[in-house]
């Protein structure tokens, strides 16, 4: 996801340019249908049969001059490693005070998580795996970065003046919204038209299925510098948090990933992802790399072949998917 990406999130799925709404005259206008056919296999022997991984339907755009909504719709989703999920990914209305102006507000109210960790890679990534410090409970207790709850969230947008963008957000754990929530406070500051950036992030919060007193804290930075031709970003996440023997723990993790387009439609990419359990140098880590190639299928989708290996803490070794999702 690029700037012109991010800027067409945050607005509403709109870009600056459109003063009116536009009519509902075309179903295709406003609701995209894809489906995933993934091949995989893994040198410990587990091989995946290709076959269906996930269908779904996304829609969203402007629905008044400042309201707007989005919504992911999985009606089957069988996941590598974490079995099967289906339902509402991210649901949720949107108000805009100005969403045509450089400098404007917004709140939006659903199932969400915050719009900074889109910009860390989860979304429109052009790697077939996420990072593992989003995708993953780092040291087996901190929730996900890509949890997506129920809650509300707003902030200050200001991609065209050069200031920095705002986002808060408050997010329901699970169990009582009022009494236990999550609570994210992102700083983006962004330095060029193509997206280079870095975002801030800190965020409060208590560990599902735990009682009041099991509270967490994660604190992190993120960095992307972007041009046409290629990309790199990275992060590094800190948190605090008591594991499930109640033992206080300081899990630390990163990822760096570069990306090269070969041609227009052809990228190449390479990631390295380290997480630490415990603080501390003597502490066990989880280490991997990711390589393969993306290629788009123009207006229809894309085909990413990767390699992935955890060379060290981790019996997953050597798995190769071919992924190919296409979009209508």
């Amino acid at each position: 996801m690029n700037e012109l990406g991010r800027d067409f999130q945050r607005r509403g799925h709109r870009l600056a340019m459109e003063e009116k709404v536009q009519p509902w005259q075309r179903l295709t206008d406003y609701v995209t249908l894809s489906v995933r056919v993934r091949q995989g296999s893994a040198s410990s022997g587990k091989t995946t049969h290709g076959d269906m991984q996930q269908w779904g339907a996304y829609t969203g755009g402007a629905l008044t001059s400042r309201l707007a909504y989005f919504a992911e719709y999985t009606g089957y989703d069988r996941a590598i490693r974490t079995g099967r999920s289906d339902g509402f990914q991210d649901a949720y209305l949107q108000y805009a005070d100005a969403p045509t102006a450089s400098r404007f507000r917004w709140a939006r109210v659903g199932r969400v998580y915050p719009f900074a960790v889109y910009d860390a890679r989860a979304g429109g990534r052009v790697a077939l795996s996420r990072p593992r410090i989003l995708s993953e409970r780092m040291g087996g207790f901190l929730p996900e970065l890509q949890r997506r709850s129920f809650g509300i969230s707003g902030g200050l947008s200001q991609r065209g003046t050069g200031g920095p963008n705002i986002e808060m957000a408050l997010l329901s754990t699970g169990d009582s919204f009022a009494s236990r929530a999550d609570t994210y406070l992102t700083l983006e500051q962004n330095f060029d038209p193509n997206g280079s950036g870095v975002t801030l992030l800190r965020r409060d919060g208590f560990q599902p299925g735990r009682d009041s007193s099991d509270r967490y804290s994660q604190n992190g930075i993120f960095g992307r510098f972007a041009r046409e031709a290629f990309f790199f970003s990275g992060a590094f996440l800190v948190g605090e948090g008591k594991d499930s023997a109640r033992r206080l723990r300081q899990p630390t993790g990163g990822f760096l990933e570069a990306a090269r387009n070969i041609r227009t439609e052809t990228t190449a990419f390479l990631r390295y992802d380290s997480v630490q359990s415990v603080s501390g140098s003597a502490g066990p880590r989880t280490e991997g790399l990711a390589l393969g190639i993306s290629q788009r299928i123009p207006n229809r989708g894309r085909a990413v072949i990767e390699f992935s290996d955890n060379f060290r803490g981790s019996s997953q070794r050597g798995s190769v998917l071919l992924d190919i999702l296409l979009m209508y």
